[in-house]
């Protein structure tokens, strides 16, 4: 797998939105490999990808438990989030 560059992206309050999907496996990774080398689960983590996220981001952001394994965002709070960094991790299994 090779890591795509991700644009930074601001999303505006909606008090009709719980989440919205921000990015999906393949707008992160490219993976050339897909038959011999499946992605078979996606987690985000603190930035070093070795910790697990902490509040308020375990609660804000999360990641779908199936492919695309899609990125998703609450929008629920009307004063915003401070601005963050997080690994998206993801493993075949191996």
């Amino acid at each position: 797998m090779t890591a795509n560059s991700v644009a930074d992206k601001e999303y505006a309050y909606d008090t009709g939105a719980t989440t919205t999907a921000v990015v999906g496996f393949t707008d992160v990774f490219t993976n050339s490999q897909t038959s011999n080398c499946a992605v078979t689960g996606c987690t985000l983590k603190q930035t070093g990808c070795s910790n697990a996220l902490v509040a308020p981001f375990d609660s804000l952001l999360s990641i779908t438990g199936s492919t695309p394994w899609t990125l998703k965002i609450s929008q629920t709070q009307a004063t915003g989030y401070p601005s963050t960094a997080v690994c998206y991790s993801c493993t075949n299994g191996v």
